[in-house]
């Protein structure tokens, strides 16, 4: 299997005509953008990413910061303060996947083991709904279908989460609503050592949701319609370790945290999937979330794997700047 090295962005200038054959035929005002983004704080741990236009957010898994950036500068900053904020209502201790809506009107936000999941207002910050699930799990990874329907990945319950665009209030900002399981028997669900994350990135179209076990590697697809889960089988073999992935020019793309690389996989016509090209750089250190964003595709670098003692993380965090793959 082939695997890849990024070129840096910053570095495509000096490429010349090069660049056309680069993915996502970089240009000359892509040259121009940071290789790479600051979040700052020496204890964040970064997770999640979600994006729209040129503004993105960054969340901290260790204490719920919400950062925000845009693409032309270096630096992100604090958008939400996380659980420093004693007084906060929120409950937003910790953050793991978020997604932006279509409109970029709303940031989902999924909690982690606090068992919330925030809505806010990407224009004032103000939160307009908290969905609660209960305790004893932790809300990783959000997807967002093509008509507004949210989903969130639980690592530790048997649980998938939908939020449906209607159920999402326009009245009294700030509702807690109770948020019952939208499939609550998802299969295979155990315990690996080392590897404590069941499902974990999701997807979804039209006709499916589709989400990845960390600790197995195993994908399965739960059909929107009725909610039937079936496995998808992967001929590349398992995918362990794998964390954030997206939809991207109509091919998955799968983050793998300790290995630090992303695969591509491809759908045949029998339906299993296969990894078709594998791709790394020098600037991943265990990352977790991805998000597209124009022709450039922007990696979470969590450091989670030096979160304990006697580990100590490389500051600042960053989040990387890497060329979207071709189709």
């Amino acid at each position: 299997m082939p695997k890849r090295g990024w070129i840096p962005l910053a570095a495509l200038g000096a490429l010349g005509a090069l660049a056309l054959a680069l993915p996502g035929g970089a240009s000359g005002q892509q040259d121009s953008l940071p290789a790479s983004y600051k979040v700052p704080g020496a204890t964040t741990f970064p997770e999640g990413v979600a994006t729209h236009g040129s503004r993105f957010w960054v969340s901290s898994f260790s204490h719920g910061t919400i950062y925000v950036g845009n693409i032309h500068n270096a630096q992100t900053h604090v958008w939400l303060p996380g659980k420093s904020a004693q007084n906060s209502a929120d409950g937003r201790s910790e953050a793991a996947g978020m997604k932006v809506s279509k409109d970029g009107s709303k940031l989902y936000v999924a909690g982690g083991t606090t068992g919330h999941i925030w809505v806010y207002d990407t224009a004032t910050k103000a939160l307009i709904c908290r969905f609660d699930t209960g305790s004893g799990g932790v809300l990783n990874e959000v997807a967002l279908a093509s008509d507004g329907t949210v989903y969130v990945t639980d690592s530790k319950r048997p649980f998938l989460f939908r939020i449906s665009p209607g159920v999402v209030p326009s009245g009294t900002p700030g509702d807690h609503i109770q948020l019952t399981a939208w499939v609550s028997n998802l299969p295979a669900y155990t315990t690996v050592p080392g590897i404590t994350a069941n499902a974990n990135g999701v997807v979804a179209n039209a006709a499916n949701v589709i989400y990845v076990q960390s600790n197995t590697g195993r994908l399965w697809k739960v059909r929107r319609s009725n909610k039937v889960v079936t496995e998808i089988p992967v001929d590349s073999g398992a995918l362990t370790h794998s964390d954030g992935m997206i939809f991207d020019h109509h091919q998955l793309l799968v983050v793998r945290n300790a290995l630090k690389e992303i695969d591509k996989l491809t759908f045949s016509s029998n339906g299993h999937a296969t990894v078709t090209d594998t791709f790394t750089s020098p600037s991943f250190q265990f990352p977790t979330g991805i998000a597209a964003l124009s022709q450039r595709m922007l990696v979470v670098n969590s450091q989670m794997d030096k979160k304990m003692p006697p580990a100590t993380p490389t500051l600042p965090f960053t989040v990387s700047a890497i060329p979207r793959p071709v189709p």
